[in-house]
């Protein structure tokens, strides 16, 4: 039996946001949303467009409250470099203690819609050029302070890293996770501090 429909849209896209985030867009289905988001049938395509209009609006939460936050703290550090480090560490863990269950809503929607849906391509895009941008920016703070060599390429040194935080995402599905997760934040400080 359905449970009680929620009003808060806010709500909605919250909880539907954490489904999409776990099972990706296919996985869940309009009866997930209907029985787990708090979302009745009608306000499904009224309000939000139907199951794809509200993975629209988790993704744009997701972005918002989950992508820029993290991205915002990397800016924070003065030292480009600790700014980074703590990105990872902070990934390591929470990817460790989700298990698997949660990794990168971008990344599952770069791999499961995207080239096929232009509207998630777009989100997807913003994404991955928003974190190699604020990768780069904490790079160039490192340079100009000393931290960082002169020689270091900054723009593959933002790439690298862009994909490292999603190798990160997709390695923690593995058996292996937690060995995977270490070495490549360990790996990925070896190459910071050189």
């Amino acid at each position: 039996m359905p449970r009680k429909s929620i009003t808060d849209h806010d709500e909605v896209i919250n909880r539907a946001m954490n489904l999409f985030w776990q099972r990706g867009y296919k996985k869940t289905s309009v009866e997930d949303l209907i029985n787990e988001a708090g979302v009745n049938r009608f306000n499904l395509y009224e309000n939000f467009g139907g199951k794809h209009g509200l993975y629209l609006k988790a993704l744009d939460k997701y972005r918002d409250e989950v992508f820029l936050q993290r991205m915002e703290k990397v800016d924070e550090y003065e030292n480009g470099i600790e700014g980074i480090k703590e990105y990872f560490e902070s990934l390591k863990v929470f990817l460790i203690e989700s298990k698997g269950n949660y990794t990168c809503l971008m990344m599952n929607s770069q791999i499961e819609l995207v080239p096929k849906d232009k509207e998630v391509a777009k989100k997807v895009s913003f994404y991955f050029s928003k974190m190699e941008q604020t990768f780069y920016r904490a790079l160039t703070r490192a340079m100009k302070s000393g931290v960082l060599s002169q020689e270091v390429d900054l723009n593959d040194l933002a790439k690298f890293l862009t994909g490292s935080a999603q190798g990160m995402c997709v390695m923690s599905k593995s058996n292996q996770a937690n060995e995977f997760l270490i070495a490549y934040t360990r790996s990925i400080m070896r190459i910071l501090h050189q």
